[in-house]
This record gives C-alpha cells, structure tokens and sequence, in this order.
C-alpha cells in the first residue's frame, strides 16, 4: 500500500470506542469530549457519563488540541495551501 492511500485510510478511520455493554462502536469527536458531559451508545443506550471534575487536565489539552488544529485549518484556508496528504 503506498503512503498516500495509507494516509487516507487513517483520516477515514472515526475516532471513538466500543460500547462495554454491546460492543457497538460508540463515534466520539474532540468536540464532544469537550463540551459534553456524557456519550451514548447508538445501539443500546447505554449512558457513559464522563467525570469532568477527575478529567480536567485531559479536558484541558483537548481544548489546546482543537484550538492548535482550528489554527491550522483557518491559516490553511487563508493562505490557499492544502495539508500534507489532502487533495490531489
């Protein structure tokens, strides 16, 4: 497999879990880990509640994280260029 089909493969995976109850993959994005205080299961609505009180440093690099990759995406936008790996 080549490097770029590589990469791709790699932006098409989704970021999450599987359920612990049913084992169905649960799709979780920075944002929601950031701004929710639960994730629910698609498949059997089982209810993860996320602690924010224990999960304040994690919750806190997250935000550096999304606010550094919104940076990129808008001085990516701005100046025409495309990141390593997108587009042609």
């Amino acid at each position: 497999m080549s490097e770029t089909n590589s990469g791709n493969l790699q932006q098409e995976r989704k970021s999450g879990m599987n359920c612990p109850q049913c084992g169905a993959f649960i799709e979780i994005s920075m944002f929601q880990l950031i701004m929710t205080n639960a994730l629910v299961c698609p498949a059997c609505r089982l209810r993860l509640n996320i602690d924010r009180g224990r999960s304040q440093r994690a919750i806190a690099a997250l935000r550096k994280l999304q606010a550094a990759q919104d940076n990129l995406e808008s001085t990516t936008k701005s100046d025409g260029s495309q990141r390593p790996g997108m587009g042609k």
